[in-house]
């Protein structure tokens, strides 16, 4: 090489390390702040979103995030969810999370859009084409979209909508969960029949979908299940998978679990809170995540019938929940006046928020604030995921803990666990 060559060189490199220094870093702009002006939270798999104040909505975490970007983009701060033209998706009232690999919003004028994934036709437009960009949910013989959609649930292959006349309508995937009656699955809504098959299920108020079972509560209180039924999902005092609807017995084993007010599931495990703010859980519990203090081991029976969750003393029941969140083995409850939050079950990345990764938690123990200097307070509602949750607070924010490799708990680092909360940011 030429001494004039190498005099070029220098000059390209010197000039190149200039602009590297010169230039900003990849992460440089408007600092994160806390994300404000939530209205409602759902954390999935390994994400949460969130449904803001003027109706547009945001994700974070690993998934189809609705920013278009790919089916497994990541983000450790919350982003801003697109429509189909990729501008900011608005008219947002409600959005579910489903399995991770999917989500769908309910919007304002009672229609539904789904995007991600869609090997299990969760999309429900009538195909099985994955779509990074939001479309439609169709009525049940196509021609247009599914109307008077009052709430979705999301499952891990199937989805479900109630509507406003207290019916529902699901889709998906089918091993009993969409509860028409069949294991045939249903790229398009289907009506969920009733017990004996015979019309629909009516005088619905709440839906809840868990990985292959799905829940209803009525408007006399009482609660109906169908679906995958292995590790007691339905509730019925049996492991019989069930094509309809059946009535979620009583933890006594003695007529109708009754006096429901909420429903929460994820997976194979369901809680209900109860008018006198207590909570019945049911499905299997190798980690404590019934909440009744103890632990069924996996070699002896599942527990087949609700069962009372404990305070944190493990003497009587817990009380004063106002709302409940179930992951796939921990859950946590809003309770008390001031909003605590109470966490049990799994506890090996933190879900717990009580500052250890001690495992199981088999009772409930108390989420610690975002400073770790007591109780975590002005939770409105709670959300749980695997491995991590999310609560709403009365300021707005959103607070999460548990697993965060990912980023699922939001708060703009990669640290691989929180053991006590920490705000999203945006």
């Amino acid at each position: 090489m030429s001494v004039r060559t190498n005099k070029l060189v220098a000059v390209f490199v010197a000039t190149l390390v200039g602009f590297v220094l010169a230039a900003p870093a990849a992460d440089a702009g408007a600092p994160l702040t806390p994300l404000t002006g939530v209205v409602q939270v759902e954390v999935g798999r390994q994400m949460g979103c969130a449904v803001m104040g003027d109706t547009t909505a945001r994700c974070w975490g690993l998934g189809p995030l609705g920013t278009g970007g790919s089916f497994s983009e990541t983000s450790r701060s919350a982003v801003v969810v697109e429509d189909a033209a990729g501008d900011p998706m608005t008219g947002v009232a409600q959005i579910v999370v489903g399995g991770g690999r999917f989500v769908c919003v309910r919007l304002v004028g009672g229609t539904a859009q789904c995007w991600g994934d869609n090997m299990t036709a969760v999309l429900g437009n009538g195909t099985t084409t994955s779509s990074l960009t939001p479309v439609a949910v169709q009525r049940p013989g196509g021609g247009g979209p599914l109307t008077d959609v009052a709430s979705l649930t999301a499952g891990d292959g199937h989805v479900c909508a109630l509507l406003t006349n207290g019916q529902a309508r699901c889709w998906g995937q089918n091993s009993g969960a969409l509860g028409d009656g069949t294991t045939t699955d249903r790229p398009r809504p289907v009506a969920v029949r009733n017990g004996a098959g015979t019309g629909p299920l009516t005088g619905i108020t709440q839906i809840v979908a868990g990985a292959m079972h799905t829940c209803a509560l009525l408007t006399n209180a009482t609660v109906r299940c169908w679906g995958d039924n292995g590790v007691s999902q339905v509730g019925d005092g049996t492991t019989t998978s069930r094509l309809l609807p059946r009535t979620v017995k009583a933890h006594t084993g003695s007529g109708a679990l009754s006096n429901v007010v909420q429903l929460s599931t994820q997976t194979r495990n369901t809680c209900a809170r109860t008018t006198a703010g207590q909570l019945r859980c049911w499905g299997p519990n190798r980690n404590g995540e019934l909440g009744t203090g103890s632990v069924t081991p996996v070699s002896q029976p599942t527990p087949l019938l609700p069962r009372i969750v404990v305070p944190p003393t493990g003497t009587g029941a817990l009380s004063s929940v106002r709302r409940v969140g179930v992951g796939s083995s921990h859950s946590c409850a809003r309770v008390g006046s001031t909003g605590e939050a109470r966490c049990w079950g799994s506890n090996s990345q933190g879900q717990a928020g009580d500052g250890t990764v001690t495992t199981p938690r088999p009772r409930p123990r108390v989420v610690r604030n975002v400073a770790n200097t007591g109780p975590l307070t002005g939770v409105v509602d709670v959300s749980s995921a695997d491995q991590h949750s999310c609560a709403l607070l009365s300021d707005t924010t959103v607070a999460c803990w548990g697993a965060n490799g990912v980023g699922e708990v939001g708060d703009g680092t990669a640290a691989p666990r929180r053991t006590t909360p920490r705000l999203v940011v945006g």
